[in-house]
């Protein structure tokens, strides 16, 4: 397959690690802002009909409405890929919720739409029917690269001066009103009243200002000292690996990366009943309700109150979880027959 991948906004942090796959065509269109929209839209479809694509596949709302006018006036086939479900968008601005309400609208203009949780699926479906032209596809984890490794474990740790002893409740996510960050803080700092040995850290990037409002509250909850905060980074199998439990607290998800990374790293995970969380995890006692601070709480103690053993028995137990029913290999192959029969005009 000739794949081109179109960026709205050149950098990131996989922008050099893509731009050197083999096979794979990378450009930056150049937006201006979020509100470079008409000129914008005549560029990228100029840019389709220079390359004459057989699909556009886009991803998340913004781009899933674009992909679709372009494909329209390009003359080619459009996929949505929906990535989210069920957003409680009083925590965002005006547009968020309009763009949103407008993705799902034009759905049913698209030539198919893959959803990447069941809980967007059934969102979707509430919303609009979108008969045989939808499907689930769940995310695929390289489950040879997201794996337990000591080197990495000792690597890692000694980078941010975390000793052996210590044990570290890992959390991977954007800084977002949405990722529940405080809740996590709050239940940690009642944790340390029961056990002081150990560290928070919270890896993602996100705007100065949510950093800033991040850093206020664990100061205001007394964590600081034990909290660690950490860029996005490309050696995410590495820092999984300084963890010795995941917590994941959001608020809404769909099918959530990070929490099946930790699993496949070997990691005992704790997690919000949302999106496919509970599917994924396939542990009811590690699934609590979310915003719950006191359900939270007693997670995350029942995790360090188990024998060293135990917790590495339930993490391979994880991992082996991820390996039978959320491969890479699964996922590329779903994607390639459904592409495909739509090139071939099949239903």
């Amino acid at each position: 397959h000739e794949i081109t991948v179109a960026t709205f906004y050149k950098g990131g942090v996989f922008w050099d690690q893509l731009g050197e796959v083999k096979g794979i065509n990378l450009i930056c269109l150049g937006k201006a802002g979020r509100w470079e929209n008409a000129i914008f839209l005549r560029r990228l479809i100029r840019f389709v009909k220079t390359i004459s694509p057989d699909i556009i596949h886009g991803y998340l709302d913004v781009p899933n409405i674009y992909a679709l006018l372009a494909a329209r006036l390009a003359g080619c086939k459009a996929v949505f890929g929906v990535r989210s479900s069920y957003v409680d968008f009083s925590r965002y601005d005006w547009t968020a919720r309009v763009v949103h309400s407008f993705s799902v609208f034009l759905a049913r203009f698209a030539d198919f739409v893959i959803f990447n949780s069941w809980a967007g699926f059934g969102e979707y479906l509430v919303t609009r029917q979108l008969g045989d032209k939808s499907r689930v596809v769940s995310n695929g984890i390289d489950t040879m690269l997201y794996q337990p490794s000591f080197p990495s474990r000792r690597q890692v740790r000694q980078e941010w001066m975390i000793s052996d002893d210590e044990f570290v409740i890992g959390f991977v996510g954007r800084m977002d009103p949405m990722k529940g960050h405080r809740v996590l803080f709050d239940a940690f700092s009642r944790v340390l009243q029961v056990n002081s040995n150990l560290r928070l850290v919270c890896v993602g990037s996100g705007p100065g200002e949510m950093r800033q409002n991040i850093q206020e509250y664990a100061e205001k909850v007394n964590i600081s000292q034990k909290l660690l905060l950490v860029e996005s980074r490309t050696d995410m199998q590495a820092v999984y690996n300084a963890f010795d439990m995941f917590v994941l607290p959001s608020f809404v998800e769909g099918f959530p990366n990070a929490l099946a990374e930790a699993m496949s790293t070997g990691l005992v995970s704790i997690a919000t009943n949302v999106g496919d969380i509970p599917i994924i995890l396939g542990d009811a006692e590690r699934v609590v309700p979310a915003g719950d601070g006191n359900a939270l709480l007693n997670a995350i103690v029942k995790v360090l109150e188990l024998p060293e053993h135990e917790r590495l028995r339930l993490g391979a137990r994880a991992r082996e979880r991820i390996v039978q029913n959320y491969s890479l290999e699964k996922m590329i192959d779903t994607s390639e027959e459904i592409l495909l029969s739509i090139c071939k005009g099949l239903p």
